[in-house]
């Protein structure tokens, strides 16, 4: 079992893996808005991530960092 929050780990996962992995510990859904934030996901799999999520705050993140 990781004792880690998960904030941690999505922060230490690599990048060739972040974009596909499932954080089980996230309840209130912050690992689509700490993933729309990170620099390291790209513009087209930030596409894919808001045509895959419900989180509000997410999906302004990818609309300013798509626009921008």
């Amino acid at each position: 079992m990781n004792t880690k929050p998960w904030s941690k780990l999505q922060i230490e996962t690599p990048q060739e893996i972040l974009y596909e992995k499932h954080f089980e510990n996230d309840k209130w859904g912050l690992i689509n808005i700490l993933k729309a934030v990170d620099r390291r996901i790209g513009k087209r799999r930030l596409e894919k991530l808001k045509s895959k999520t419900h989180n509000i705050a997410a999906n302004k993140i990818i609309d300013a960092r798509l626009k921008g």
